[in-house]
């Protein structure tokens, strides 16, 4: 990003003048040119041992600040390189501030679980996607509403995969390749399973869970078509809709995109799960 080396993971995130700065600006003084590790594993050996960490900071909470900061510059070297767009730098450094918040309120129990889905900022799309799992395969739902919660799209597509967790994945992939069809920029996914979106949202192309590996690859190639985009996860409790939309299509054998006009209100409600014997 700062065009001074070959851009390599470490360098990016370790070593760029970009990255140097957010690092000394979040709140331990960290210069990173101090550090002596040219690689991943040296880093990780040096502040494994304690007293290499800042003062009073736990290795777990290093790591969930260090993961929010690399999470940050590989976002703007991202918006950099496809959208050629800039952040101003001391907005980065208060949007890792606030990601940071967000996990120690997640660490101490203090977050609020949602519990109705509400419509995302202006000019932006939410993506709600789910799976209906058979002992022969799956149906993969996504279903697209823009910022005043009115429904741009459902689609429903039938696979061979019979993991629940795999399956998940490649209906949030089913959801960003549909999003990039419509033409859509900013979007954000929810998804009810956490190992999916732990895997997606992290910063890095690798995925640590290797199932997960090439869903991961083709939902961060349609990302790149995006100015911008998250991924969260959502309760089940508010992400109905997209779960009732592919046990009807599961049971009325019907794929593609779906007109919402076709589906009872029953279907289309997020907090409630729909009864095939109502059909």
């Amino acid at each position: 990003m700062c065009k001074e080396e070959c851009e390599t993971s470490f360098h990016l995130f370790w070593k760029c003048n970009f990255a140097k700065a957010i690092w000394f600006s979040l709140g331990w003084g960290i210069r990173t040119e101090l550090v002596t590790a040219t690689s991943w594993k040296d880093w990780l050996d040096w502040f494994y041992k304690g007293p290499n960490l800042p003062p009073n900071v736990e290795f777990y909470d290093f790591m969930a600040t260090s993961l929010c900061i690399v999470e940050a510059i590989w976002r703007e070297r991202n918006q950099r390189v496809h959208a050629k767009k800039d952040t101003e730098l001391a907005l980065i450094i208060d949007s890792v501030r606030q990601k940071i918040l967000d996990h120690v309120m997640v660490a101490s129990n203090r977050v609020e679980e949602v519990l109705e889905w509400t419509p995302p900022p202006p000019s932006w799309a939410c993506c709600n996607s789910d799976v209906a799992i058979s002992a022969t395969g799956c149906v993969l739902s996504a279903v697209i509403r823009d910022d005043l919660g009115t429904i741009l799209s459902i689609t429903v597509k039938t696979g061979m995969i019979t993991s629940p967790k795999l399956a998940e994945a490649h209906a949030v992939c089913l959801a960003a390749e549909k999003a990039i069809e419509l033409g859509l920029k900013n979007i954000i996914f929810q998804c009810d399973n956490r190992c999916v979106v732990k895997a997606f949202d992290a910063p890095l192309s690798n995925c640590v869970d290797f199932s997960l590996q090439e869903a991961k690859s083709r939902f961060l190639h349609a990302c790149d078509k995006m100015n911008d985009w998250g991924i969260v996860h959502i309760s089940r409790k508010c992400n109905y809709m997209a779960h009732n939309i592919a046990k009807w299509a599961s049971n009325s054998r019907i794929m593609g995109c779906i007109n919402p006009e076709v589906l009872d209100e029953s279907v289309l409600d997020d907090l409630t799960e729909w009864d095939p014997g109502d059909m």
